[in-house]
């Protein structure tokens, strides 16, 4: 008789293997059951001198795997989400996405950047580095509000502190403008004093472009709202 546990022999009789200490008092070879030796040769399938099992899957494993299938499709869902409502966003003429009506407090809560109140208590403006494609334009976006709510946002771009001259940069906003809200309508009100207009309407805003030596001027403005004080 042998040692279920490490394999050695057994004197008969004994209740306790000598070799290890386990109880015998139950043991493979009184049932009738095969047992290997740990001093038996290996051979294919076999594993110091026991069978060699192939562990099988935990349950925990399982619905782990299943809940993380779930969440990665919810996330796969929720980028195509968000991606159709940041342009719808755009779309209607929101800059950032902002929607026309927000608080100032809301707004704040937005600007990833630095910002700051401005002296009238209706406006704040935020420092920004990156306009559409112009990566590395700098300028700033005033937000405009009337009775607490948004009403406007005016970008300034700071042409002439770029590696870019004041026609490319024209040239790629308006392009970059024009992919979100269609072609452009001019108006040579403006051409005695050279300065460039192109503008745009949404359902839910009015958008212009306006340039002159080295700044480039972006105003959005809720359609409903007739009049904004800059």
């Amino acid at each position: 008789m042998y040692c279920t546990k490490c394999g050695a022999e057994i004197t008969e009789g004994s209740s306790v293997c000598q070799n290890c200490g386990a109880d015998t008092s139950y043991s493979g070879a009184e049932a009738g059951q095969d047992v290997y030796r740990q001093d038996n040769p290996a051979s294919e399938g076999l594993t110091g001198g026991y069978p060699a099992q192939e562990p099988a899957p935990s349950p925990n494993k399982k619905k782990l795997g299943l809940i993380l299938g779930a969440a990665g499709a919810a996330v796969v869902i929720l980028i195509i989400i968000a991606a159709l409502l940041l342009s719808g966003g755009k779309k209607d003429g929101y800059y950032n996405g902002v929607k026309w009506g927000t608080s100032m407090d809301d707004v704040m809560d937005k600007i990833e950047g630095k910002y700051e109140l401005g002296k009238d208590g209706n406006t704040v403006v935020e420092y920004f580095t990156g306009f559409e494609s112009l990566k590395t334009m700098e300028g700033g976006a005033q937000y405009i509000f009337q009775e607490g709510r948004l009403v406007a946002v005016y970008v300034i771009l700071n042409v002439g502190g770029s590696d870019m001259d004041y026609d490319e940069a024209m040239r790629t906003t308006r392009k970059d403008l024009e992919k979100l809200y269609g072609d452009a309508k001019t108006d040579d009100i403006y051409s005695g004093m050279n300065i460039d207009y192109y503008q745009w309407e949404t359902k839910k805003s009015d958008i212009a472009l306006t340039g002159m030596d080295d700044i480039l001027a972006i105003m959005y403005k809720d359609i409903r709202v007739e009049n904004v004080e800059i």
